[in-house]
């Protein structure tokens, strides 16, 4: 089964990809597939990304107009947009030509928060930056934290006064549903606008660990799946 039946996503949305733990594998993951369909497949981010190493995507472009834009997305191609700022990153494209693409029916996938490349995160005020338009909202949170110094796994750990008091213990199944939950109230989303991936379950140990979180946030209403984006265990 493809990640966008898992996760009940559609080829036409444009999604917004948030948290950490497998956020950038999860967006590309969207985006092969949607290439393989032979779509038009965008990448980009609201804040900043990792500029996509050689192979990851078809081209790597920094456009100045929508009509460039547009020329550079063809057909069963993914290309990521952005202008590198630094440090192997880049930004993402403007709002206005965000908004080209919606209305060119490009269906962008983007990032739309940083975590430090750590599989656990909490958001500053200023974060998630999500567009208008944004069909559908992807929060990923990482197993691979639980067990691990706090400061060492979970990235703004210090705006949770639960984890500041303590940052040397090991970060717990109450941490990792802390910081599902500050990414549900930070993107603001409607319940059914939100898709929670619980990733890097590569053991039967970590996926009975990922249960209870599930069982909890599913009795809430929201959509919750359990998997590990880089290995096939996958129920």
């Amino acid at each position: 089964m493809k990640l966008h039946e898992k996760l009940a996503l559609h080829l036409s949305d444009t999604v917004a990809v948030i948290g950490a733990g497998g956020k950038t594998t999860a967006l590309w993951r969207l985006a092969e597939e949607r290439r393989d369909a032979g779509a038009p497949v965008l990448v980009t981010t609201s804040t900043h990304i990792l500029i996509p190493a050689d192979g990851v995507c078809d081209a790597f472009v920094s456009p100045d107009t929508a009509d460039v834009l547009l020329r550079c997305c063809k057909p069963a191609q993914s290309i990521c947009a952005g202008y590198p700022c630094g440090e192997g990153k880049c930004t993402g494209l403007s709002p206005s030509l965000f908004a080209a693409a919606q209305q060119a029916a490009l269906h962008p996938l983007y990032e739309a928060d940083g975590a430090g490349r750590l599989p656990a995160k909490l958001h500053k005020e200023t974060e998630p930056v999500i567009h208008p338009n944004t069909d559908k909202i992807l929060l990923v949170a990482g197993l691979r934290a639980l067990g691990k110094p706090v400061s060492s796994v979970c990235h703004r750990y210090a705006l949770s006064p639960r984890m500041a008091a303590n940052p040397a213990r090991s970060f717990d199944t109450n941490d990792l549903l802390e910081t599902i939950r500050d990414g549900i109230r930070a993107c603001g989303a409607p319940v059914e606008r939100l898709r929670i991936l619980i990733n890097q379950a590569d053991t039967p140990h970590l996926f009975e660990q990922a249960r209870p979180l599930e069982q909890t946030l599913r009795a809430e209403g929201y959509f919750v799946r359990i998997g590990c984006l880089r290995s096939p265990f996958w129920p």
